[in-house]
């Protein structure tokens, strides 16, 4: 994987990991959502050591963190909605039940 690539899934994966959209995430940082969606597919020539710093304070990461090509990172975090966790828990419920039935 190139540099900028590792920057750009870096920064993609704790923005997940904080649970922000990509539009809070460049309002936080000062850059347009259109630059962030470009910039996490890796698709910006390059990025400068200011813009850098303040994704790294935005994320609360070491700058460090976010050009290292580590095998072992943190896992994605999932973020999903309430309605969605619920009808998540309504599911799991209908699968015990149905397996309860079976034993």
């Amino acid at each position: 994987m190139k540099e900028l690539e590792i920057l750009a899934s870096n920064i993609k994966r704790h923005r997940h990991l904080q649970g922000l959209q990509q539009k809070q995430l460049a309002a936080k940082v000062g850059i347009s959502s259109d630059y962030l969606s470009k910039f996490e597919r890796a698709a910006m020539p390059n990025i400068g050591m200011k813009l850098l710093s303040r994704f790294a304070n935005v994320l609360g990461v070491e700058t460090s963190a976010l050009l290292r090509n580590d095998d072992e990172a943190t896992p994605m975090m999932l973020v999903i909605s309430e309605q969605n966790f619920k009808t998540l828990k309504r599911l799991f419920e209908r699968i015990l039940e149905a397996i309860s039935k079976i034993e």
